[in-house]
């Protein structure tokens, strides 16, 4: 059995100083945290090379160019970028409840 400090699995503590691993629903809240977050930043990278793609198509026309052409209001969300910030910010609530 390895010590804690050198478990593959993430470990907490509870008030009785008992390590406990990560719930199920904060493991895939991490890894779908990841996985956005990779898949956005390959997009806005592949932009910077012009390379062109659907992936960089989809992100610039979805959530970049609204929010740029009605920056001064909110009239530059739209159904498809609001749903999105919602479920990453309870993917992240989620995620978050995991350090704490």
């Amino acid at each position: 059995m390895l010590p804690p400090f050198l478990s593959p699995e993430p470990l907490r503590s509870n008030v009785t100083g008992r390590n406990y691993g990560l719930y199920d629903y904060e493991k895939w809240s991490i890894y779908a945290l990841t996985a956005i977050t990779t898949l956005l930043f390959s997009a806005l990278f592949l932009n910077i090379l012009d390379i062109t793609n659907p992936l960089t198509d989809f992100v610039t026309n979805y959530y970049v160019n609204p929010v740029l052409d009605e920056s001064g209001g909110d009239a530059g969300y739209n159904v498809t970028n609001t749903v999105t910030y919602a479920v990453v910010l309870a993917l992240f609530v989620a995620a978050l409840s995991a350090w704490l």
